[in-house]
């Protein structure tokens, strides 16, 4: 089924500098659960959530890839080698590591059967990385049967709680923690640059426009595709998503170390006419080794297939229009 938008209005962006952190990795971090569904989840999260959080450490000291830490029975079958995935892009690309003796996890029971274990703080283990990112809440997923299958950085737990806090009913409180998920798995794919993962969220024709901070006497002439704005601040490119993907990976990923991309003041809208669409808005600041940057950034997401969200539009600007308004959805007209 082709799939129509047409824009009015749009933009995406970009990412700073980065200090070592002087705290060391314990040899078993120890991990408390003040409630959890069951017993039986209880049990199993107490034995299986500290194997993780070991496993990460000895490969922070030892300087192994994590699979090499990693017990057999927490990544077995498909579920266990897309979670190690996951796990293993995260600590290569943060040296992530765990220097508490003691961590009070929050177990959350999904709608599959699965569950989430929140709460768990690490350390971010490269050198350079700026004192407001040495340490971030690392989310870990297991499926019901204990294995492994997913890991991400939490957003802010203010932001989580209030996104749900504005559920209206049990089917939307579970659409939000989808999003909150969604939101989280996306941005961390930034951090461990996970360019499969980035790539398989957006639709074929989705509108992409990237925005870069120029410095005026250095800029080149404007290509057709492209717009400035804030007084020749900022360059604006229009691109398809194969030269997005093919940038991300080819420039940004590969030129910087570090790179970590932070989501507040998060605002979540149902599409008016398909209860399946969701519009995001939300404030990003982007860090990472050579670049710096902050701005609004609007999601446009169809959850038809919640196995595979699909973004339609992802749009940036680096400050509000001069009416204090910013990019939202009704600027988009969809036609499914």
């Amino acid at each position: 089924m082709r799939r129509y938008i047409y824009l009015t209005i749009l933009v995406v962006c970009l990412g700073i500098p980065l200090k070592m952190n002087a705290q060391s990795p314990v040899a078993q971090p120890e991990v408390l659960f003040n409630d959890a569904p069951s017993l039986e989840v209880y049990e199993l999260m107490m034995q299986r959530v500290p194997m993780v959080l070991k496993a990460i450490n000895q490969a922070f000291t030892e300087q192994v890839p994590v699979r090499n830490t990693m017990p057999e029975e927490l990544v077995t079958g498909e579920d266990g080698q897309f979670g190690l995935r996951e796990l293993e892009n995260l600590t290569d690309s943060t040296r992530m590591y765990i220097s508490d003796e003691v961590l009070t996890g929050m177990i959350v029971e999904l709608r599959d059967q699965n569950y989430e274990v929140r709460n768990l703080y690490v350390n971010i283990g490269l050198e350079d990385v700026v004192d407001t990112q040495r340490r971030q809440e690392l989310v870990i997923s297991f499926n019901r049967h204990g294995v492994l299958y997913g890991a991400r950085f939490a957003l802010p737990q203010h932001r989580y709680d209030e996104i749900l806090s504005n559920a209206i009913s049990l089917e939307d409180q579970f659409r939000r923690l989808q999003i909150v998920n969604y939101l989280e798995r996306f941005r961390t794919a930034y951090n461990r640059k996970d360019i499969d993962f980035i790539a398989q969220q957006f639709s074929e024709q989705a509108l992409i426009i990237t925005g870069t901070r120029i410095i005026e006497a250095e800029a080149e002439p404007l290509r057709p595709n492209e717009t400035a704005v804030s007084d020749s601040q900022y360059r604006l490119i229009r691109r398809t998503k194969e030269e997005y993907i093919d940038r991300l990976e080819n420039v940004i990923f590969r030129n910087n170390d570090f790179i970590n991309v932070e989501f507040e003041d998060i605002e979540i809208f149902e599409h008016p006419i398909y209860e399946e669409v969701y519009g995001i808005n939300l404030f990003q600041i982007w860090e990472s080794t050579n670049y710096s940057d902050t701005g609004y950034l609007f999601l446009m997401i169809d959850y038809e297939n919640e196995d595979q969200p699909t973004i339609y539009v992802r749009a940036w600007q680096p400050e509000p229009f001069e009416d204090g308004s910013v990019i939202e959805m009704d600027m988009f007209e969809l036609i499914k």
